[in-house]
């Protein structure tokens, strides 16, 4: 189940990616961690992979699946929940 605010947090990750002017992804639920790979590798247009996890034991594994010349980001899942919260007074 994708942690609460999820939606919030894909908002921002679509902002962000437009910003960036090139397609990016992001991992919200860590438990789909396979999926969200395998949907990577199928893409040759991504310049950027975000995760979202608190645990950098979670993050390092997922990237090392990950083609290693994809810059990617970790997000704190913490800051993602300030962040709606900020969004939503």
């Amino acid at each position: 189940m994708p942690a609460r605010g999820a939606s919030a947090s894909r908002r921002w990750l679509e902002k962000a990616g437009r910003s960036l002017r090139r397609p990016a992804t992001g991992l919200f639920d860590t438990s789909t961690w396979a999926a969200f790979v395998a949907a990577a590798a199928r893409r040759d247009d991504l310049t950027h992979a975000f995760t979202v996890t608190d645990s950098l034991v979670e993050y390092q594994q997922i990237v090392a699946r990950l083609d290693p010349s994809l810059p990617t980001t970790r997000l704190y899942g913490d800051h993602l929940r300030t962040f709606e919260i900020n969004t939503t007074r």
